[in-house]
């Protein structure tokens, strides 16, 4: 993880911890993605006893725009015939859990262990950062993520915590 915080650390600055609406701020993330493809569902499903999470607003905003971005374009190149995102947010005990699930090409499975590393890309104009930008903050708010393809509806999978306890 050092080489992680290493490459990326610039990118991002030290996270403000502080109570905000959750569900609000990924909202915001969605909507102009919601505004500039209308043929794509973008479905947010909160199980959250309360809204209100201690996080870094601008960086979870950061998490779920890059999230949004690469499942767009994925379904884009995979030309879904029922494109959607669906974000389910369930709250535990110490961590709220989010999973993330699109109708794109999902992942090869021989890049499983690496698309979150920095400069990793199978886009021909990628940098290769989203992903490990969306691993570092994950991580910074004392959580974990794990991708993985969605074998009964195609797609990936990209399920992580965030900590409660920040």
């Amino acid at each position: 993880m050092p080489v992680l915080r290493a490459l990326v650390a610039p990118i991002l600055p030290e996270p403000i911890f502080l109570s905000n609406n959750f569900v609000e701020i990924l909202e915001k993330a969605i909507l102009p993605y919601k505004t500039n493809y209308p043929n794509v569902l973008i479905n947010i499903e909160s199980e959250l006893k309360s809204e209100f999470v201690k996080c870094d607003k601008n960086q979870i905003f950061r998490l779920f725009t890059n999230l949004v971005k690469n499942s767009i374009e994925s379904i884009l190149e995979n030309k879904s015939t029922s494109p959607n995102i669906f974000i389910y947010l369930q709250e535990g005990t110490n961590s709220i859990d989010i999973l993330f699930q699109d109708s794109g090409l999902g992942f090869e499975t021989s890049q499983l262990k690496t698309v979150s590393e920095p400069y990793f890309t199978t886009k021909d104009n990628g940098s290769g950062l989203g992903l490990s930008i969306v691993s570092k903050i994950v991580f910074e708010h004392g959580g974990t993520i794990s991708f993985y393809n969605n074998e009964e509806k195609n797609g990936a999978n990209i399920h992580f915590t965030l900590s409660k306890n920040l």
